[in-house]
Formats: structure tokens, C-alpha cells, sequence
């Protein structure tokens, strides 16, 4: 994948009240709790927003911590959907490779 097609996705945290709740309606990705709100993003960050940046990840609940990698699974899964038949190309080649150096050792060993 070439470096304009990265995705950078951020977690941010909300208050929980009306802006909050307006900004997490308009997310793809959002986790509302009864303490605060979460939202994934690809892009500019919601206003008033906090980032939870690595080094704080460890704040986040188990509950949090599952719907990250669920957000995740889903990116990568649409990813490797675009990118389908680059993929498939590349397995192709490494499959050849690994056929044609499982040969030349077989030639070895029986040469």
C-alpha cells in the first residue's frame, strides 16, 4: 500500500452531553458509556475532543478495548477487500518462489 492510501485513525474522548452526543451521532465509529464517549477517527478531530493517545490506552476498559479491535477488524477487513487483487498477485509470487526453492533443494538432495 503506498503511503497515500494509509489510514490514520485516532481515538478521541467526549463528554457525555448534547455536543457529545451530536458528535459521536455523526462518527462511524462511536462508544457511548454512562462516563464518556469514544470515537475513531479518520480526519480532523471532533471539537472539544481529548485524544487518547498510547500511552493512556491503559484507561481504557476491556469493554473499549473490544470495540477498538472490532473497529479495527472492520478496517482491515474493507482494506483488504480494495486491495483484493494486489494481494492475491503477491501471494501468487511468494507461492512461486517457494516452489521453485522447494525444487532446487529437492535437486540437491537427490543430485
Amino acid at each position: 500500500m503506498t503511503d497515500e492510501l494509509k489510514i490514520n485513525y485516532r481515538l478521541y474522548a467526549l463528554n457525555v452531553d448534547k455536543d457529545g452526543m451530536a458528535e459521536a451521532a455523526e462518527q462511524r465509529f462511536s462508544r457511548i458509556t454512562p462516563f464518556y464517549i469514544l470515537v475513531y477517527v479518520n480526519g480532523e478531530p471532533p471539537k472539544d475532543a481529548v485524544e487518547i493517545t498510547q500511552t493512556e490506552t491503559h484507561r481504557l476498559s476491556r469493554q473499549d478495548e473490544q470495540w477498538l479491535l472490532d473497529c479495527n477488524m472492520v478496517i482491515l477487513a474493507e482494506e483488504a477487500k480494495k486491495h483484493e487483487g494486489e494481494i492475491t498477485a503477491d501471494m501468487n509470487r511468494r507461492i512461486e518462489r517457494l516452489e521453485a526453492a522447494l525444487k532446487a533443494e529437492k535437486y540437491k538432495l537427490e543430485g
